[in-house]
């Protein structure tokens, strides 16, 4: 599979647990820049985080605006990400925008470097 369709499918499937787990190596490891500070989560505290956002949330939407792949391996993705809570169904709110480079190993996300910018 192309490395830029790999990816548009991994944001695709975050809200999905299960189906999350089909994309990250065993070894991934995430570095999350935020303005809650710096955070580096393993594949199972992938996991369990996006265990966490899937039941407080109904919907977890990226607008993917740009995607540049380098070689096989190499992405860098620019978002939107869209919440719909549970609180507030039926109004989908635009929480962040991000910037990503996932480096794939074993056809599978082993290293991402995350920065986001929270919309107030």
């Amino acid at each position: 599979m192309d490395v830029k369709q790999f990816i548009t499918d991994y944001y695709e499937n975050l809200l999905t647990p299960e189906n999350l787990r089909n994309f990250l190596h065993p070894q991934a490891i995430i570095e999350w820049h935020s303005q809650r500070g710096y955070v580096e989560m393993d594949t199972a505290e992938i996991v369990k985080f996006m265990e966490v956002v899937s039941r407080n949330n109904t919907t977890l939407r990226f607008r993917v605006t740009h995607l540049v792949a380098e070689g096989e391996n190499k992405v860098a993705a620019k978002y939107i990400n869209y919440l719909e809570s549970a609180d507030d169904l039926n109004i989908e709110k635009e929480v962040s925008h991000g910037i990503s480079i996932w480096e794939l190993k074993d056809n599978k996300l082993y290293r991402g470097y995350i920065i986001t910018n929270q919309i107030s």
